[in-house]
């Protein structure tokens, strides 16, 4: 049995994460990680797609993770859909600390907590 077929049959005890990236990289790397840590992992690379994910997959995603870069240009009307769908949705963002597109988040946070 390969790597692959391995993470696919594994039993995901802790739920299921979307991660939004476009380094193919640290898609890789975050969703072994999560993976190993009873994670279903979807991985995509646009808001859209991450949308369309969480559309079919509803019931069972339970926490996003969004590049910064990507979720300052063009992600806060997919935290805002996801957020009025799904309250209990965990979002987290991957920001340089440097960026400060990012702030708008904790704006877009705030209001819908």
């Amino acid at each position: 049995m390969s790597i692959e077929d391995e993470y696919d049959a594994m039993d995901y005890v802790n739920g299921a994460i979307i991660i939004v990236t476009d380094n193919s990289d640290i898609n890789t790397v975050l969703s072994g990680v999560f993976g190993l840590n009873g994670f279903e992992c979807f991985k995509c690379t646009t808001p859209e797609e991450a949308l369309t994910i969480f559309n079919e997959n509803f019931e069972k995603i339970d926490s996003i993770l969004i590049d910064g870069k990507i979720a300052a240009n063009r992600s806060t009307m997919l935290i805002i859909k996801m957020k009025n769908k799904k309250p209990s949705i965990k979002i987290m963002v991957l920001a340089d600390k440097n960026n400060t597109k990012t702030r708008v988040l904790d704006y877009v946070q705030m209001n819908l907590s």
